[in-house]
């Protein structure tokens, strides 16, 4: 009796061809706006002014200009083609602060200063600095929020339509044909050993680091 569709008792991946990639580059461009995303509802939930508020803001930001920043893996997203009409202005906005802000240091959105302590009489009496900054203001975040989920939308969109050609394209698939489908590397490390250097290819090794803390003696 053959499986029901909606209960797989197993997985497989799919030959490379160009939908595949195709599904994997929109899959990868689906991570980084649900990263944003996660990031951008959490700073809402913890509320403007609070310690978390900043660097979730910070990382939302960063995730969604991902997917639209140059990368040697992948091409980016066209914001003519996933950004609607209602939000190019802030999508501009968000791509200059993550520029100029976030990613770098040069907006006036920070201040640092040197500054001088004065005693009673006028007098410096000491030497200082402080820096002041602007982050992301509460109502600019909401409609960030309604515009990640609208190109997401659209990312997801376009996978559907892939999915279901693969689906279609593979379903009279033998099962003796689909075990001989090549499978994913998957090797682990400790986290000692945690590097950022390799580059991803379609038959890149997957590897997962292990933080093991030390026995107590």
């Amino acid at each position: 009796m053959a499986q029901s569709p909606d209960k797989p008792s197993g997985i497989a991946w799919l030959p490379d061809s160009p939908d595949a990639r195709e599904l994997a580059e929109l899959s990868s461009y689906s991570n980084d706006l649900t990263e944003a995303d996660s990031a951008l509802h959490a700073a809402l939930e913890a509320g403007e002014g609070t310690p978390l508020w900043i660097p979730l803001t910070g990382f939302a930001v960063v995730a969604y200009m991902r997917a639209f920043g140059h990368s040697n893996v992948r091409p980016p997203l066209r914001e003519a083609e996933v950004v609607p009409e209602e939000f190019a202005g802030l999508h501009e906005k968000i791509r200059k602060y993550r520029n100029t802000t976030v990613a770098h240091s040069q907006s006036e959105l920070v201040r640092p200063m040197p500054i001088a302590y004065l005693d009673g009489e006028g007098r410096v009496c000491r030497v200082g600095d402080a820096v002041v900054s602007q982050h992301l203001p509460v109502q600019v975040a909401r409609g960030f929020a309604g515009l990640i989920e609208a190109v997401q939308s659209t990312v997801e969109t376009w996978a559907d339509g892939i999915r279901s050609r693969l689906q279609e394209k593979y379903a009279d698939a033998s099962p003796e044909d689909i075990a001989g489908w090549a499978m994913p590397v998957v090797e682990a490390r400790f986290a000692g050993e945690f590097s950022a250097d390799s580059k991803r290819r379609p038959e890149s090794t997957f590897t997962h680091y292990w933080s093991v803390e030390p026995l107590e003696e």
